[in-house]
Parts: structure tokens; C-alpha cells; sequence
């Protein structure tokens, strides 16, 4: 069952999370079990929900390609089971 996995990263900035985005957006597009990312500023920093075919997809990628990238260590997840899913248009710069 699909999954949607939420991380805020406090203290992150806009710039801290572009830097790491920029390196690594072309290999979670091809990453095993990726859906959709978000990202976006949220009370003390930065939040990335992002939708997987499975937790073990998410995590596989994240430990391989985002958390060596960390500037700090960042709070565990949460971890949500989708139950229902529609998508429209893209959004503010995201793209198919």
C-alpha cells in the first residue's frame, strides 16, 4: 500500500533544501517506488511529504541519496497509509 512520508527538518532553510534538491530531483524521478515530493516552509523550517509505492522504497532512497546530504539530523518521519488518491494539475513550480 502506498505511503505518504512526512519529514520536517527544523532549521532548514529554503536555500539548504535547494541545495540538496538540486543534486538529487533527477535520481528520485527514477527512484524505485517514488510518487509525488513536496516541499515546503513550515513553522521552524522546511517539510517534505512525499508519496512512495512502500515505506521500504522511501527509506532505501533516503538513506542512499538525502540523509549524507543532511546538514543536521533531522526528527524520524511520520509515515502515513494512503487509503484514497486523485491528482490534478501541477502546482507553484512542480513539475509531471
Amino acid at each position: 500500500m502506498s505511503v505518504v512520508v512526512r519529514h520536517h527538518a527544523p532549521g532548514m532553510t529554503a536555500d539548504q533544501y535547494s541545495a540538496i534538491a538540486d543534486v538529487t530531483m533527477g535520481d528520485i524521478q527514477s527512484a524505485h517506488g517514488f510518487i509525488a515530493h513536496y516541499a515546503f516552509l513550515e513553522g521552524d523550517g522546511l517539510t517534505v511529504s512525499e508519496i512512495w509505492e512502500t515505506q521500504a522504497d522511501h527509506d532505501a532512497f533516503f538513506d542512499e541519496y538525502i540523509r549524507p546530504k543532511l546538514p543536521q539530523e533531522i526528527p524520524t518521519p511520520a509515515v502515513f497509509e494512503v487509503i484514497n488518491a486523485t491528482t490534478g494539475n501541477t502546482v507553484g513550480g512542480a513539475s509531471a
